[in-house]
């Protein structure tokens, strides 16, 4: 399945908002919208100043694996995988301006804050 159409899958609205965004503001508005999602979880002063942010996303989602394998407290495991899925929307938000690249920013985004597409909606500002 191609990345738009996971994001269209799990939230059509946002991948119909993502779809619509103007080519020459779309990377910018996606990049302020993960941000924030990096925020709101905790982890963006680390995506900031990581020199690997692959690395960063392999480490998170490593550390996330390990907590959910040690049966520890959900919510321990569930804050470790928002982290990596936020890391991981920074990651494509970064490297990829392409529609493909948005979309896969921002369906990493959505799981990073639980299914909450409206926030996300609301900071593209739609």
């Amino acid at each position: 399945m191609a990345t738009t159409d996971r994001l269209q899958h799990q939230s059509p609205d946002l991948a119909e908002i993502i779809k619509a965004l103007p080519v020459a503001e779309r990377a910018a508005l996606v990049q302020h919208a993960v941000e924030k999602v990096a925020a709101m979880v905790g982890v963006a002063d680390e995506c900031r100043s990581a020199s690997d942010l692959d690395g960063l996303v392999t480490h998170l989602d490593e550390e996330a694996w390990s907590l959910q394998a040690a049966n520890v407290p959900t919510t321990e495991y569930v804050r470790a995988f928002k982290r990596a899925r936020a890391a991981n929307a920074w990651l494509f938000a970064a490297s990829d301006h392409s529609l493909a690249g948005s979309c896969d920013a921002i369906y990493e985004a959505v799981h990073a804050l639980a299914g909450q597409s409206e926030q996300i909606s609301a900071m593209l500002g739609r």
